[in-house]
């Protein structure tokens, strides 16, 4: 699966466990995916979620999977691949009613891109979980994406091409994880930055987010799989040129649903599982995968 070129995703803490009650699980019905108990049985301190942006089905994947947790009795923290400068805001309207919620997410720079993490699906996975946090269950949110401050830019100056990046992504993460007492940190990013391998980049070794959160607890990474369909995101247009290292033009980008091929379908339902895929080699990239079938794209959430 090629990766894109990256575009430069907390409550207030929680308190004791909450057990959602009989009339609170009407939102949290769907069961954990089959395989959950894989992962649950490692005693993960962090869960994270590689997808490719733009589809309908892995935002949804994962609020099954957190709505599960808070089924639980479980503490929960999400964090989504929006921008880390939005956190505070995003957090503020974490804690208002349901009917205004939906509203004071979009002044959390909501439109700040048009690669899928600010999709419909992305969208109504929030909302969802917000809904279900003001019935009781322990579910709190962070913004993870980017640099939350000049002081956190200088701190990681120092890493070389897209390292700076990542790092303030763990730093990010593990400051909203400080703020609360949690059992489970679950993280929904692009798969990129879910990757366990390091690579050798330009003057020295680049770590992914994920390698970075695993120096603070056990991190399970779990790559996006599906037997194809669509995704919303944005690619480089085939006739524009640039200069590595430089800001693309303004228009060297095109956003739009564009089909993408994965592996031929397994002919089973959304699952988990910790290893390769049927017939494939364990690589050091992931531990495993979340398996979402076929694919459909999710555009860009408008305020209506």
């Amino acid at each position: 699966m090629s990766i894109l070129p990256l575009l430069l995703l907390t409550l207030a803490p929680a308190g004791a466990k909450v057990v959602v009650n009989a009339t609170e699980k009407a939102d949290v019905r769907s069961p954990m995916p089959p395989g959950w108990d894989e992962v649950d049985g490692l005693h993960p301190r962090y869960v994270v979620f590689g997808e490719l942006h733009g589809t309908r089905e892995a935002p949804a994947f994962v609020a099954q999977v957190v709505c599960a947790l808070a089924a639980r009795g479980k503490r929960v923290l999400l964090a989504v691949e929006h921008p880390a400068t939005e956190d505070e805001a995003l957090r503020k309207a974490w804690n208002l009613p349901e009917r205004r919620f939906a509203n004071a997410l979009f002044r959390t720079a909501w439109t700040f891109s048009n690669d899928g993490r600010d999709s419909r699906a992305m969208f109504d996975m929030i909302v969802r979980l917000q809904r279900l946090k003001t019935r009781g269950a322990a579910i709190s949110i962070t913004s993870f994406n980017g640099m939350r401050d000049e002081a956190q830019e200088a701190r990681w100056a120092h890493l070389p091409s897209q390292g700076p990046h990542e790092a303030a992504q763990a730093e990010n993460i593990r400051i909203a994880e400080a703020r609360g007492t949690y059992d489970l940190v679950i993280v929904l990013a692009g798969n990129f930055h879910a990757s366990r391998l390091a690579l050798d980049r330009g003057a020295g070794r680049l770590d992914t987010m994920a390698n970075h959160l695993a120096r603070s607890g056990l991190t399970i990474s779990l790559n996006m799989r599906s037997s194809g369909g669509t995704a919303w995101n944005c690619s480089t247009k085939p006739d524009v040129h640039y200069e590595v290292g430089r800001p693309l033009p303004p228009d060297a980008l095109e956003c739009a649903d564009f089909p993408y091929r994965d592996r031929p379908d397994l002919h089973r339902p959304r699952y988990i599982h910790i290893g390769a895929l049927p017939g494939e080699k364990v690589t050091p990239d992931f531990d495993g995968f979340f398996w979402l079938g076929e694919t459909s794209g999710s555009a860009p959430k408008k305020k209506q």
